[in-house]
């Protein structure tokens, strides 16, 4: 292995982890090794980009004791690459339609944009060779560059981006691979281009290189808001990734061999997780269909292959297991349960789970006021589906028994529980202070569902404290 397979490994990967949908990003059904915790799988991708700055340091920590830190040359290559890799990771949003598309009426198409940056960068580089090899440089004809550089005369927009990128990556190694070699000295030389005099210096024509890219970035990004490709979280972690993935290249540029180990354990760690990480996708969007479907037999096969599949969200952010409880599938709660879940505290609260409920509320005391994904308290969920033993440590612990539910049904705890027909959470909620007479969505009141349901005793209890 070299930096060759850590660059494999991540550019390889960056074109799917594009397409990951956000449901399936939000998902926790993933694990983050050794580090569990880590549970959703963008975690994929934020800890690939964690890893690659580790491995960064190494990389600046093992040039030091080499005596071979960046000079000044090198570094500016390195922000160099850093823009490059930039401009690629926007490149990669452009779909073979999108590509060749004016985003506009006398806008460059991202194909024209790729040309012209390639075409500069030839410039750019023959204007630094002419300089270093010619005792009297003076201006270079486009066929004088082509020679100089092995480049092209005429460098035209590509039909394809895998074909453009490929030529400009091609003309990128070259130059940062030879211009690595540039002395401090050599950078104060007056290089000649296209301007008049006094002739920018080598060391501006290698930073121009940066900020040249850098504009044509921008120029991309405004490219796809006016060609309606949305950003999506896909983008913005491949973004960091390849980010991340500069800085350790950067740090090898004029150093052939560092840290080989390091680079060859990261490289083979990235590797593995890309290669497995589609099969997990698969894995959670047939979980996710199957809780959709209240599979059953499905969810349990699911599961048992891998138990962290339990803890599937749905695309309205719903776990499964509340998704399950509220459509009175005890059956699916308790496969789900089985498969050794980890709730959190309006699940835990909503199945029942008190000894998780006390676990968590002794740990974080705040969170019996947290709100559910789709809006409820722990405390209303433990009032709707009638666990005292949990609504009593949920009021214990602060629960606040006049919280609103953050949702179109408004409801208040004591609206939970009259729902639920759970008179012993009433009369818990009365002695704790709830509002008999709260209004939730269309003005309805404890009282009015009471005598809907026809619950005397709950109807009784609500008069005596003052319902109206």
């Amino acid at each position: 292995m070299s930096l060759d397979s850590l660059v494999s490994a991540v550019r390889g990967f960056a074109p799917a982890a594009l397409q990951i949908d956000e449901i399936i990003l939000n998902n926790p059904a993933w694990h983050y090794e050794p580090y569990p915790a880590y549970s959703d799988v963008r975690y994929a991708l934020l800890h690939t980009t964690l890893e690659l700055r580790q491995l960064a340091v190494q990389l600046h920590a093992a040039r030091q004791q080499a005596g071979a830190p960046l000079t000044p040359a090198q570094y500016a290559l390195a922000q160099h690459h850093a823009a490059f890799r930039d401009f690629e990771a926007l490149l990669l949003a452009f779909d073979a339609e999108h590509f060749s598309a004016e985003p506009a009426q006398g806008e460059w198409s991202a194909a024209v944009i790729l040309a012209h940056v390639h075409q500069v960068e030839r410039n750019f580089y023959a204007a630094i060779l002419n300089t270093i090899r010619n005792p009297a440089p003076g201006f270079l004809s486009d066929e004088e560059v082509a020679t100089l550089t092995g480049e092209p005369a005429d460098i035209v927009p590509a039909t394809e981006l895998a074909a453009g990128w490929a030529a400009f990556a091609r003309l990128h190694a070259r130059l940062q691979a030879e211009l690595a070699a540039l002395t401090d000295a050599q950078l104060t030389m007056p290089s000649p281009y296209w301007e008049p005099e006094p002739w920018p210096t080598i060391g501006f024509r290698l930073h121009r290189f940066e900020s040249h890219l850098r504009e044509h970035t921008n120029q991309l990004e405004k490219s796809l808001a006016m060609l309606g490709i949305k950003r999506n979280e896909g983008q913005m972690l491949v973004r960091q990734m390849m980010a991340a993935l500069a800085e350790a290249e950067g740090l090898h540029i004029g150093v052939a061999d560092l840290a080989r180990a390091a680079v060859d354990a990261a490289a083979a760690q990235i590797a593995a997780r890309f290669a497995a990480l589609p099969q997990r996708v698969e894995a959670i969007t047939a979980m996710i269909d199957a809780v959709t479907a209240l599979d059953n037999e499905r969810i349990a096969g699911l599961v048992g292959a891998e138990p962290a599949l339990a803890a599937t969200t749905l695309p309205d952010g719903r776990s499964a297991i509340l998704f399950a409880k509220y459509n009175g599938r005890a059956d699916i709660v308790q496969t789900l349960l089985a498969s050794g879940l980890r709730l959190n505290l309006a699940e835990a609260a909503a199945v029942g789970e008190s000894d998780r409920v006390r676990r968590i509320l002794e740990a974080w005391p705040d969170a019996a006021n947290h709100y559910s994904s789709d809006g409820f308290t722990p405390l209303q969920l433990a009032c709707f589906f009638g666990y005292p033993d949990s609504a009593q440590l949920l009021i214990d612990a602060g629960a606040d028994v006049l919280a609103v539910a953050r949702n179109s049904m408004q409801i208040q705890p004591i609206h939970a529980a009259v729902a639920g027909r759970n008179a012993d959470i009433v009369r818990m909620l009365i002695a704790a202070g709830a509002d008999v007479n709260a209004r939730q969505q269309d003005d309805f009141t404890p009282l009015a569902a009471a005598r809907q349901n026809e619950d005397r005793a709950i109807e009784e209890m609500l008069v005596a404290a003052g319902a109206k």
